[in-house]
């Protein structure tokens, strides 16, 4: 099993959803749903309190994906400002980027629900868009499923 992999299964366990905004909220983070331009969110934190940003012109199926990635965000780099990552340093932050998107795909798409089509033609990419998964990300799923 990843390490990823059981990251997502201990926190699925401990709050006994995989629903992002439901551990949000356990986790005492607030949300923000405000108009983000072309932004689809993004967490910070001040003074110990943690915020997730999301777009409220998001539909509330990218809405929940949005949340379980800076949920990722919350829980896997809790510490690190990304914006001035890119704004002040040379470190590159698509790693941590990448971490948070296959966070997000093992919260919203843990292994039983792959499970549940393995004897359906249906591709990766369509069982992600049942889950609420993007394409873009979906492969993420193939990449940890191992």
């Amino acid at each position: 099993m990843s390490r990823m992999k059981e990251i997502v299964a201990k926190i699925i366990d401990k709050y006994g959803t995989n629903d992002p905004f439901e551990i949000g909220k356990a986790r005492s983070i607030e949300f923000v749903f405000a108009e983000l331009g072309s932004t689809f969110g993004f967490y910070s934190s001040y003074r110990r309190i943690q915020f997730i940003h999301i777009n409220n012109k998001l539909d509330k199926e990218m809405q929940r994906f949005v949340c379980a990635h800076e949920l990722g965000h919350a829980i896997l780099h809790r510490d690190i400002n990304t914006q001035f990552l890119k704004a002040n340093t040379f470190f590159s932050p698509e790693k941590i980027e990448v971490e948070a998107n296959t966070f997000a795909v093992e919260l919203l798409m843990p292994d039983d629900a792959i499970y549940e089509y393995k004897d359906t033609s249906l591709t990766i990419n369509e069982v992600a868009e049942i889950y609420g998964v993007p394409r873009e990300v979906s492969y993420l799923k193939n990449n940890e499923s191992s």
